[in-house]
């Protein structure tokens, strides 16, 4: 099951691997998108995203069950650095469980 969100992005649900993917590669330039109470699936969610030359800043509010895990594709280039709720990562896609609130800051 796939939806549009706004900015441009896809996002899917799979129910096999209760994964869902929400794919911000496409991400234009800069500004910011707020999006309340999107359903994927059977995921309710809230969504913020603000975009600088810089760095990208996602804020997720998940808002009913399932607890799936969250698979989510940063804008290209892929960046160098990427922060989820304080945890260093790499990669231009990351995954974690998501329940309740998250930020994750993409370093460019």
């Amino acid at each position: 099951m796939s939806a549009a969100l706004p900015g441009g992005w896809r996002s899917t649900w799979s129910a096999a691997g209760e994964l869902l993917t929400i794919d911000m590669r496409d991400l234009p330039g800069t500004g910011v998108v707020v999006a309340e109470r999107v359903r994927v699936g059977p995921v309710l969610f809230d969504l913020g995203a603000r975009k600088r030359r810089l760095t990208v800043v996602v804020r997720l509010a998940h808002r009913q069950v399932p607890t799936p895990t969250l698979s989510l594709r940063l804008p290209s280039p892929g960046p160098g650095l990427v922060e989820v709720d304080g945890v260093t990562l790499q990669g231009s896609e990351v995954r974690f469980s998501f329940s309740g609130q998250h930020e994750v800051v993409a370093y460019y």
